[in-house]
């Protein structure tokens, strides 16, 4: 059997206040394959030139604080 890492990263897009007192949060969440190497060759091929490492490790440093939604 083999595993796939799937990580899930939420981010707050937006907040807003209405003016009778309601707020609203846009929260995204984005699911990172850690392994894209059988999807479309042109997605592979963008994948190899965009994701360095330096890349993934700036994402990596710049996603590590938990979001509680509803916190």
């Amino acid at each position: 059997m083999s595993t796939k890492t799937v990580t899930m990263t939420t981010t707050v897009t937006d907040i807003s206040a209405a003016a009778d007192g309601t707020v609203a949060v846009r929260y995204v969440n984005t699911y990172t394959d850690s392994n894209y190497s059988q999807k479309d060759p042109k997605v592979v091929a963008i994948c190899q030139v965009v994701q360095t490492q330096a890349v993934i490790d700036a994402y990596k440093a710049a996603h590590t604080a938990p979001v509680t939604p509803g916190a």
